[in-house]
């Protein structure tokens, strides 16, 4: 059984940072959007932990809005690994089409104001 206490939650954190580079979630350093995405994901649960491990009990309320954020991600991923995966990358391509326009919308929004 592992004991959970600072030194050992420091010391996986620093092991997973190392895991985890800009490169990680290049596209091109994977073979699938899905696995790119998986990587973003991942790397943005372990900035999350790491940020708030440091962050004091009073800020604990913002925590709360992060890990909901962290929590949809592992719902969302494990339904896409129930599909196989060229449906898994359509997906995530068409999620990535949506948020891309719905962005490019809002800035020309923004500018015709």
């Amino acid at each position: 059984m592992v004991v959970l206490n600072e030194v050992n939650i420091r010391s996986t954190l620093a092991k997973l940072r190392k895991t985890t580079s800009p490169r990680l979630t290049q596209a091109g350093a994977l073979d699938t959007m899905f696995k790119c995405a998986l990587a973003a994901s991942f790397a943005k649960a372990l900035e999350t932990t790491e940020h708030f491990w440091h962050e004091s009990e009073s800020k604990s309320y913002s925590a709360l809005s992060a890990l909901r954020s962290v929590c949809e991600d592992l719902v969302v991923f494990e339904f896409l690994m129930s599909l196989d995966t060229a449906q898994r990358n359509q997906v995530i391509f068409s999620i990535m089409a949506v948020n891309h326009q719905k962005a490019l919308q809002a800035q020309v929004g923004f500018m015709d104001h």
